[in-house]
């Protein structure tokens, strides 16, 4: 099975822990890298949540530290969702593993040169650390595949009309840089993973004796989103790690992305057309998304107790 090549780079987060977990285990990837960014939590916590999470699901890969605020703006955590440790209602031991100490931009420039033309960047934070890259070597326009990412939602749209994404928001002059990059972009809207969000009976049979769902489920159980009467819980970074590997679940469409950095900062308008610069994600099936991410713990489990 040839496997595709990713940089992932990560804010963890609840709602990243989870998605990485699956990434983790998912056959038809290659993590060669993890870079990590200020955005759910400080930039040292997200590589301390990164590394323990790592050493739960018995893998190593590196991990490196990047930006620790944004382009031009001050930095502002997402604690009021994600908990004061980033981690839910879970508790993040001290890791073992450390990061390198190699600068994280030269860190992702090294890679994408080793795998030139053969390598995907997962953004699933805010965008700083993908925007400092092309700052520096703008060359790895030409070197990567596709860049995915999680982020942003249509203004005007009927679901969530006046939502402004926080990880667009966090660093909007980031994300501007890489929307002008040339580079293929894929767009998971924040809708789409609030449209596939678990809710409370679906968050309990998650609960197990083994070791990395009990870890999945305590964080989970500690992320309700504000604002909804029922407990839910959005699948935000999980989509784009299925997107990678199930895509037959996705449909999308071709936008142009209207950007504001000044009055609304982080707020964006798609203008849907075939000629539009980024790939949107506009539907999911979400009954198959749900089977597909309890029959992907499943296999997690299986393959915990076989390393055991």
């Amino acid at each position: 099975m040839k496997k595709l090549n990713l940089i992932i780079d990560t804010d963890p987060g609840v709602d990243d822990c989870v998605a990485l977990t699956l990434a983790l285990f998912e056959e038809k990837l290659n993590i060669l890298l993890f870079s990590v960014v200020a955005g759910n939590v400080e930039r040292d916590l997200s590589a301390k949540n990164l590394l323990h999470l790592l050493e739960v699901c018995n893998k190593k890969i590196p991990v490196v530290k990047g930006a620790e605020k944004p382009l031009s703006r001050e930095y502002s955590s997402a604690r009021y969702i994600h908990g004061e440790r980033g981690t839910g209602n879970y508790y993040i031991k001290e890791p073992k593993l450390k990061p390198l100490k190699k600068d994280a931009i030269e860190a992702m420039y090294s890679k994408i040169k080793q795998f030139k033309g053969n390598i995907t960047v997962v953004l699933l934070g805010p965008q700083t650390n993908m925007a400092l890259l092309l700052q520096k070597h703008p060359d790895v326009k030409q070197m990567i595949s596709k860049i995915i990412y999680m982020g942003a939602c249509n203004y005007e749209s009927k679901i969530m009309p006046n939502h402004i994404s926080f990880n667009i928001k966090s660093d909007p002059e980031a994300f501007k840089i890489v929307l002008e990059s040339g580079i293929p972009l894929v767009m998971i809207p924040s809708d789409i993973g609030r449209g596939s969000s678990l809710f409370e009976k679906e968050v309990e049979k998650i609960r197990s004796n083994s070791k990395i769902r009990t870890m999945l489920y305590e964080m989970l159980s500690g992320y309700w989103e504000p604002g909804f009467e029922i407990k839910r819980v959005a699948m935000n970074d999980s989509c784009a790690i299925f997107y990678l590997t199930h895509p037959e679940l996705f449909k999308t469409k071709k936008a142009d992305i209207n950007l504001n950095l000044t009055d609304n900062p982080g707020k964006t308008i798609f203008k849907f057309n075939k000629n539009g610069n980024v790939h949107v994600v506009v539907k999911i099936n979400v009954k198959k998304f749900h089977k597909l991410f309890f029959k992907k713990l499943e296999k997690i489990e299986k393959k915990e107790k076989e390393q055991i």
